[in-house]
């Protein structure tokens, strides 16, 4: 058996490597609807509906790396469809950046958090995902194959 350290796992945000990542974390849920159905013994069935993730991360601000606290801030405003992957575990997808949080302790670092709402399913890392266009749709070139997503 083989474990893969925390260190591997590299969350990347429209393909760059989030800058000084000190943890992230990836949480999958699935709704379900009830059915009028039951089981043998009287237990409620259910079917599921929908799924959805959200992904949350922590970092240490640095001033001068790609795709830290400067850049993140400005393509969270931007309020535009953006790619993740995180390495390690080999998943990617399409997300908003949805909050980004920064703290500054007086003699301490400037760290900052953010958590990314995923956009549809999540997919092997190594799809080949691009984003050609976004204005009120979005078109997605998936290995040269088109595909619309709205």
């Amino acid at each position: 058996m083989s474990f893969i350290e925390g260190n591997d796992c590299i969350l990347k945000w429209n393909g760059e490597p989030i800058a000084c990542l000190t943890s992230n974390n990836l949480s999958e849920n699935l709704s379900f609807l009830n059915t009028s159905g039951r089981t043998a013994s009287g237990g409620l069935t259910v079917i599921p509906v929908a799924n959805s993730y959200v992904i949350n991360f922590d970092a240490v601000f640095v001033s001068d790396a790609d795709m830290s606290w400067d850049d993140l801030s400005l393509l969270a405003r931007s309020m535009q469809l953006g790619t993740w992957e995180m390495t390690g575990i080999n998943d990617s997808g399409f997300g908003y950046l949805s909050s980004l949080d920064i703290t500054a302790d007086s003699g301490g670092i400037i760290t900052f958090s953010g958590q990314i709402i995923g956009y549809g399913e999540i997919v092997p890392a190594d799809t080949v995902y691009s984003v050609w266009y976004q204005d009120v749709d979005t078109y997605v070139d998936n290995g040269g194959k088109y595909v619309f997503l709205n």
